[in-house]
């Protein structure tokens, strides 16, 4: 199995640009929060990207339609502390699109298959 994009960069751009406007808001808050969080994740950071987690995930849907239920507030504080985890998202953080890929049905990064 492969991911081909049929579309240009202009109709992708186009396309996100029709999102409505609070998944904007969200992802930038989450963003934001997210590079403080990956720059340092010390207890303020980790909890303020908890709490917008747990906001924007259920704002989404989270729990609804059969959708996976968001953690407490204070698990997802707790696993965002953890230094295995925030090595691994450092290392997501840094990898470029370009690196992510499926082939034969198997996730890849950097053209290694994940298990």
């Amino acid at each position: 199995m492969s991911l081909v994009i049929t579309a240009d960069a202009e109709q992708i751009c186009v396309a996100i640009a029709q999102f409505p406007a609070n998944y904007h808001r969200d992802y930038e808050n989450v963003r934001g929060l997210a590079a403080a969080y990956l720059a340092s994740p010390n207890r303020e950071n980790t909890r303020a990207l908890a709490q917008m987690l747990t906001r924007v995930l259920r704002d989404w849907g989270a729990g609804r339609r059969r959708a996976a239920f968001v953690q407490k507030m204070d698990v997802l504080q707790t696993s965002l502390q953890a230094p295995e985890l925030h090595e691994r998202l450092r290392y997501f953080a840094d990898l470029s699109v370009e690196g992510l890929s499926i082939r034969g049905g198997r996730r890849a990064v950097n053209g290694q298959q994940s298990h």
